[in-house]
């Protein structure tokens, strides 16, 4: 029933992941899993991350729990300073997206895509090579602030 759907370009929300698992003997997650790469592919062509392009902005922030929900016996081993220690530093390049008239002169947007990653330190060359990974050439990008 999957492999029909998928080889006629009908691929939906009705799909569902208990279909696929049994059909396919694997977990209702990693059919999950599949499903949305299935419906990512059909919508960019492609299951491979594409660079984006155009204006792209720039960002980062830090990710972990907060002080005053943990234990202290962990609080004492994580929180060694300020806010920000113990934390990891995450950050995302964004393209935002466009909009365009379709044939009947509506308006539209097309998705916007972001692209993210863990970043050693929060310095200015770390950000700059994480956004010339995932960025085509000549593509302008501007830091958020």
């Amino acid at each position: 029933m999957v492999y029909r759907d998928v080889a006629a370009g009908e691929l939906q929300k009705r799909c569902l992941p208990y279909e696929v698992s049994r059909d396919l003997g694997i977990t209702q997650k990693s059919a999950w899993f599949l499903l949305g790469r299935l419906r990512l592919a059909l919508q960019v062509g492609s299951i491979e991350k594409t660079k984006l392009a155009g204006t792209l902005e720039a960002d980062e922030t830090f990710v972990g729990g907060k002080a005053k929900y943990m234990h202290k016996d962990a609080r004492e081993k994580k929180i060694t300073g300020r806010g920000t220690n113990g934390k990891t530093i995450v950050a995302g390049v964004l393209q935002r997206g466009e909009t365009y008239l379709d044939e009947n002169g509506e308006e539209k947007k097309t998705a916007s895509q972001v692209n993210v990653g863990i970043l050693p330190d929060t310095s200015a060359a770390a950000l700059e090579s994480l956004v010339t990974t995932h960025a085509e050439e000549g593509s302008n990008s501007s830091p958020t602030h």
